[in-house]
């Protein structure tokens, strides 16, 4: 604990809770949202959200999509996990978003001519061979999982 944390506990203010959950975040880090709020001992895990996007948005923490915990049998193949970013506690400034373009409409986008796919990128179905249908399997597995 530092100096200003001990100061603010001798005086009974509380720890605000964006730096409570920076700070455990810290030592523990690719934590979900509901084992922070377990952790920390929050009730309304509703809270915890919020402050961890405040966090994000200050560049203070970074999350990722990870898959759920094997020993977790209900509830999403994937979660959202965080990790703390810096080494000391500092309340960084949210950061501005960059304007974006109107969107315009799907009718207006003109639509680019399609490439012809030349060389080994060139597959015929129809004529494949089980040893290449396995590699083309492969292949496909490597990228998408």
């Amino acid at each position: 604990m530092n100096t200003m944390t001990t100061a603010i506990k001798s005086a009974g203010l509380a720890v605000p809770a964006n730096k409570r959950v920076w700070l455990w975040l810290k030592d523990h880090p690719n934590k979900t949202a509901g084992e922070i709020a377990c952790a920390l001992g929050i009730a309304r895990e509703s809270n915890v959200p919020g402050v961890l996007n405040d966090l994000v948005s200050r560049g203070m923490a970074v999350s990722a999509v990870v898959p759920r915990a094997p020993n977790v049998r209900r509830g999403p193949a994937f979660v959202k996990a965080y990790c703390a970013r810096g080494a000391e506690f500092e309340l960084l400034p949210r950061r501005k978003k960059t304007p974006t373009a109107p969107a315009k409409h799907f009718a207006d986008t003109p639509v680019p001519a399609p490439e012809k796919v030349v060389g080994k990128s060139e597959i015929n179905i129809e004529n494949m061979t089980l040893t290449d249908a396995r590699a083309l399997y492969m292949r496909l597995k490597e990228f998408f999982g």
